[in-house]
């Protein structure tokens, strides 16, 4: 129903155009009805009804005065007059003021059906358009939002490391080319009661996204990007980088004393204020310079000696991260970003010292070999003796042992280029295979990525390019879907099925199905024949 407000200042005819006139037939329902236009000006600074009905002449401030507050004010109120008087004059000033249509006193029923028929059709269409332009602005944000997500991700794990390619892709992304001051940070969280039973009610997955939302109202010029996240682990925590850039279509202004007031003792306190989570920032840098920014990984175990380095849980989590977005980006053959990620991965792991390296190349070398050719046992056995021989074990300078990490990748992106046609399909076809077989499981994006060797921000773009739909948003429709059949075919309490489909939360449950369908689970069981509609 679209909104309409009727202005007369005859009582009897006001009357009969409110309560005689079978609107709700043509799609309006009367929120309104006023004797003067003036009540009528009070009552647009609050309200946008979609159409008024309008008298021109009134004892105060007549309808030519509401059509011209509507279009000076750039309302998309439509307006319709009615009058007795038909007057060139009036018509023309219509015409100025942008009136949809005019009826003349008395109304003829035909005439009025005619004339709102229109206008509904008119507002049908306004409405559509405008979804559709709202879907695409969602659809824009969404795309800049991954392309953000991907930028930080290169950037943390030294897939992008020349300040001037970093410099473009920021200009690109934030839409300015102003120095910014950027925060790399690791956030500790604390796995007490609350920690536990926050996962316990809402799972992983929506655990993540509260927790991102909450960081991300932290600032308003701030936004935190996850690059690695372990919910298992409690040493491994959560690193985030954070990126401090003008967001001028904001008006909001982000510069190096903005920064200064971050404080990560605040952003503790916001997390136990408002999810009721412990935690302790286990690193805070500020990254003055983009050739800061190009190392940011390298702040994980800064000045560290060797021995004690390769026992550093956080930068074994890092080690583990790069090699598996380099598996991402071989499947993708993103040989640019491979290429520096494999060099960065090599500078990496020499920071522990030369048979450190040795060891931890032969392994990469191993597992990209399982992740390409795993389907061949005569490829696999080809590669491995081409690439994984042991005569790294031989080499022992620094330089020697990056060249034989660089000629590996040659050949390892030679040989997946020419299955190049079939890696998105079989990648998105083993994310699918698992989410099918793991959706009423307590699974997370980074737990789906876990089973296919892929980095996350891969598995989430693979998935919507595939789907057209985010990883969060799959999950709940296969578990909506599942509740759907069981409430249909079962005796199942609404408790039982929310548990066997993966809610521990059953207000959680119901908030999340009736978002999907509009119903509750109740209300969804006890109509039986809507429901024998929806499924259809």
């Amino acid at each position: 129903m679209y909104s309409l407000i009727i202005v007369e200042d005859e009582l009897i005819a006001r009357e009969r155009l409110t309560h005689m006139v079978k609107w709700e037939t043509f799609g309006f329902h009367v929120d309104a009805a006023f004797s003067d236009g003036r009540e009528v000006l009070d009552y647009l600074k609050y309200n946008t009804p979609d159409v008024i009905l309008t008298d021109i002449k009134m004892t105060h401030t007549s309808g030519l005065d509401v059509a011209k507050y509507v279009s000076e004010h750039s309302m998309a109120t439509k307006v319709v007059f009615l009058s007795g008087y038909e007057e060139f004059e009036y018509a023309k000033r219509a015409i100025e003021y942008h009136v949809s249509d005019y009826l003349s006193k008395p109304i003829s029923l035909p005439r009025l059906k005619e004339v709102f028929s229109r206008i509904f059709d008119q507002l049908k269409q306004q409405e559509q358009q405008e979804q559709l332009t709202q879907e695409r602005i969602s659809h824009y944000r969404q795309l800049v939002n991954y392309e953000k997500q991907q930028f930080v991700t290169d950037l943390y794990y030294g897939a992008i490391t020349n300040p001037d390619q970093i410099q473009k892709r920021i200009t690109l992304l934030s839409g300015t080319a102003q120095d910014s001051t950027y925060i790399l940070m690791q956030i500790a969280l604390i796995h007490d009661e609350h920690y536990d039973s926050f996962l316990d009610s809402y799972g992983i997955d929506a655990f993540q996204n509260q927790l991102l939302q909450l960081l991300n109202s932290f600032h308003p010029a701030f936004e935190f990007y996850p690059v690695s996240w372990d919910t298992t682990n409690p040493a491994s925590g959560l690193s985030l980088l954070g990126l401090f850039w003008e967001k001028s279509q904001y008006g909001i202004s982000s510069s190096k004393s903005n920064a200064a007031a971050i404080s990560a003792q605040d952003l503790v306190a916001d997390l136990k204020s408002y999810l009721s989570i412990s935690s302790h920032v286990t690193l805070f840098s500020r990254l003055d310079s983009l050739g800061a920014l190009s190392h940011c990984y390298e702040r994980i175990g800064e000045n560290e000696p060797s021995d004690s380095l390769i026992r550093n849980l956080d930068y074994l989590q890092l080690l583990r991260e790069q090699n598996i977005l380099l598996a991402s980006y071989l499947r993708e053959n993103e040989r640019t970003k491979g290429f520096e990620l494999g060099h960065t991965l090599v500078h990496n792991y020499l920071r522990g010292g030369i048979s450190f390296a040795q060891r931890q190349c032969h392994y990469t070398v191993t597992r990209l070999i399982d992740s390409i050719a795993a389907r061949s046992l005569s490829e696999w056995n080809d590669l491995y003796w081409q690439c994984a021989s042991p005569d790294i074990f031989m080499l022992l300078s620094p330089e020697a042992i990056v060249d034989w990490m660089h000629q590996r990748m040659l050949a390892l992106f030679d040989f997946e280029e020419q299955q190049i046609s079939e890696k998105a399909e079989k990648s998105i076809d083993k994310v699918m295979t698992y989410i099918r077989s793991h959706f009423t499981e307590d699974i997370s994006l980074n737990t789906t990525a876990d089973s296919v060797y892929l980095h996350p921000t891969y598995i989430s773009r693979l998935i919507k390019d595939q789907t057209g739909k985010t990883f969060t948003t799959l999950i709940t429709e296969f578990r909506i879907e599942k509740a759907v059949d069981l409430l249909a075919s079962s005796d199942l309490h609404v408790y039982e099925i929310a548990e066997q489909i993966g809610f521990h939360n059953l207000k959680y449950f119901y908030k999340v199905f009736k978002d999907v369908t509009g119903k509750s689970p109740s209300d969804y069981r006890s109509a039986p024949i809507e429901r024998k509609k929806r499924r259809q």
